[in-house]
C-alpha cells in the first residue's frame, strides 16, 4: 500500500476471503467501518503507529486473526470490531484507550484473558459476550460496565481489579 493512503474506507475489503496479509501505509490514521470484515484467512496485521481510528465491525469475522496490538493514539474500541475473531489469543491495547464499544470482542472464543488499560472508563454492554474461553479479565478500578457485558463466558473465573 503506498505510504501516501492515509485512510481506508468503509467495507473496502470486506469479505476478501482469500486475503492472507497486507501491509498498511505506515501513514494510515483511519480504518473505516467492516473495512476488513469476513477476511477470513487474514491471520496476521501490523497496524502503524500512525493509526488512531478505527470504525465499526472493522475485523469482524476475520476468524484466523490471532493477536492484535492497538498503537498509541488510538482512544476507543468501536463496536464489533472484533466481533467473531475466533482464533483471536492476545489482544494488547495501549493506555489511550477509555472506551471498549458494544460488542467489541463478542465471540472471541479462543480469548482466555485479558488486562484492559487503566485508561478504560467505559466497557459497553455485551462487550466480551460469548468469549466462550475466557476464564481471567483485569479492569480498571473505576470503570463502568456495562449489561451482558461478560454474559455467556462460561468459564469465567476471575474479574480482577487493576490498581493505579
Amino acid at each position: 500500500m503506498p505510504e501516501s493512503v492515509l485512510g481506508i474506507g468503509s467495507a473496502v475489503f470486506k469479505n476478501c476471503t482469500a486475503l492472507t496479509s497486507i501491509t498498511l501505509s505506515k501513514n494510515l490514521v483511519y480504518l473505516g467501518d467492516n473495512a476488513f470484515e469476513g477476511c477470513t484467512k487474514l491471520a496476521a496485521l501490523d497496524l502503524p503507529p500512525a493509526l488512531t481510528t478505527l470504525g465499526d465491525g472493522v475485523f469482524a469475522d476475520c476468524s484466523s486473526l490471532q493477536s492484535i496490538r492497538l498503537p498509541d493514539g488510538v482512544t476507543a474500541v468501536g463496536s464489533k470490531t472484533f466481533s467473531g475473531c475466533t482464533a483471536l489469543t492476545a489482544v494488547i491495547l495501549p493506555e489511550s484507550v477509555w472506551l471498549i464499544q458494544n460488542a467489541a470482542f463478542s465471540g472471541c472464543n479462543a480469548l482466555t484473558a485479558i488486562v484492559l488499560p487503566k485508561s478504560v472508563i467505559t466497557i459497553e454492554d455485551y462487550a466480551f459476550n460469548g468469549c466462550k474461553r475466557l476464564a481471567i479479565v483485569t479492569v480498571p478500578k473505576n470503570a463502568a460496565i456495562g449489561e451482558h457485558a461478560f454474559a455467556d463466558c462460561p468459564v469465567l473465573t476471575a474479574i480482577k481489579q487493576l490498581q493505579n
